[in-house]
C-alpha cells in the first residue's frame, strides 16, 4: 500500500496473516504506528513494512 492513491496519504505494509491488527494488538510495530499517527498526525514513512511475529 502506498500513497499514491490518496494524496498525502501513507500506509503500513504487514508482512504476515491476519485482520483488525489494531483492535486485537496482534502487532506491536502497527500498533505503534497507528497509535504515533492517532497522538501525533505523524506518517509511517514511505514504504514502512511490520514483519509478523514467529
Amino acid at each position: 500500500m502506498s500513497g499514491r492513491h490518496v494524496p498525502g496519504s501513507s500506509g503500513v505494509r504487514y508482512e504476515g496473516h491476519g485482520h483488525m491488527l489494531y483492535i486485537y494488538g496482534n502487532s506491536g510495530c502497527v500498533t505503534a504506528h497507528v497509535n504515533r499517527y492517532l497522538t501525533t498526525l505523524r506518517l509511517p514513512p514511505p514504504g514502512t513494512t511490520c514483519q509478523a511475529a514467529c
